[in-house]
C-alpha cells in the first residue's frame, strides 16, 4: 500500500510539472472531462481485464458492443473498458480520468492491458530540435505507468506502437518507444508487439493502410483481428481464469 501511495504522489507531481512544459507532448489539449468509454462487461464474480486505451480500444466509433468485448468475454474474463479517442498517458493520469488509480484499487483487476502510445509518439519528429525533450516527456509517463501498475503485482501488458513508417508515427520514434516498452517489461510487466502484428497480419494491415489516417482499422474483419490478437496476448502472458 505504501508503494502505491508513493507512486501516486509521484504521478501527481509529474502531471503538474510535465504538462506545463513549452515543448510538452504530454498535454491535456482537447482532453474531455472524462473517458469516452467507461463500462463493465461480464459477471461480477469473474476476474477482470482492464482495457485502457485510446481510439483503437474505443473501436473508433464508441460502440460498446465492439469486438474487444466479444472476444475477451469469450475467454471467461470480465472486462472493464476505459478508452477515449485521442488519449495520451497524461489523460489517464488526470483527475477527470484517474484510470490507473481506479484500476489498481479494483480488487477484481487481474490484468491491465494498456493500449496507449500512438497519440503520445505521433506528435514527435526525430528531426525536430525538441526531439529529445519531447521523447523524455513521453518516457516519463510511460515509465511511471509501468512502475505503478507493476506495483499492483498483477499481470500488466503494455502494447507497442506502429513503427513501420507506414503509419502516423515517425519510425525512429516508434522504434525508440517500442524499445523502451521492452526494457520496462520485466516481472509483472509484458510487451505486446503491435508492430509485429501489423507487419504480419495482412487483413489488419491492408485495412489500416487503405486510405484515411493510416492508424485505425476500417473494416469489421480487421477490428476482429485486433481483438483476437489482444485476447491472445492476454492469454499468452496472463493465462486464463
Amino acid at each position: 500500500m505504501r508503494r502505491l501511495k508513493l507512486v501516486s504522489a509521484i504521478a501527481v507531481c509529474a502531471a503538474g510539472v510535465l504538462s506545463t512544459s513549452a515543448n510538452a507532448v504530454e498535454n491535456t489539449v482537447g482532453m474531455p472531462p472524462g473517458p469516452g468509454l467507461s463500462y463493465d462487461v461480464g459477471p461480477t464474480t469473474q476476474k477482470k481485464v482492464w482495457l485502457i486505451g485510446d481510439s483503437l480500444t474505443n473501436d473508433w466509433g464508441g460502440v460498446q458492443t465492439n469486438y474487444d468485448v466479444f472476444y475477451l468475454a469469450a475467454s471467461r474474463w470480465s472486462i472493464r473498458v476505459e478508452a477515449t479517442a485521442g488519449a495520451k498517458f497524461i489523460w489517464h493520469w488526470s483527475s477527470g480520468f484517474n484510470t490507473f488509480h481506479r484500476a489498481a484499487a479494483d480488487p477484481r483487476m487481474a490484468v491491465a492491458f494498456v493500449e496507449l502510445g500512438t497519440n503520445d509518439t505521433s506528435a514527435i519528429l526525430s528531426n525536430s530540435k525538441n526531439y529529445i525533450a519531447q521523447r523524455d516527456l513521453v518516457n516519463n509517463y510511460l515509465t511511471l505507468t509501468a512502475e505503478y501498475l507493476r506495483s499492483t503485482k498483477k499481470c500488466v501488458v503494455l502494447m507497442g506502437v506502429d513503427a513501420t513508417g507506414n503509419g502516423a508515427i515517425d519510425p525512429v520514434v516508434g522504434k525508440w518507444y517500442n524499445a523502451r516498452v521492452k526494457a520496462l517489461s520485466t516481472g509483472y510487466v509484458h510487451y505486446a508487439d503491435y508492430n509485429g502484428f501489423i507487419s504480419t497480419n495482412a487483413i489488419y494491415r491492408s485495412s489500416v493502410y487503405s486510405g484515411g489516417d493510416h492508424v485505425h482499422p476500417k473494416s469489421d474483419a480487421a477490428k476482429q483481428q485486433l481483438a483476437i490478437w489482444i485476447r491472445d496476448q492476454i492469454r499468452w502472458y496472463c493465462g486464463t481464469p
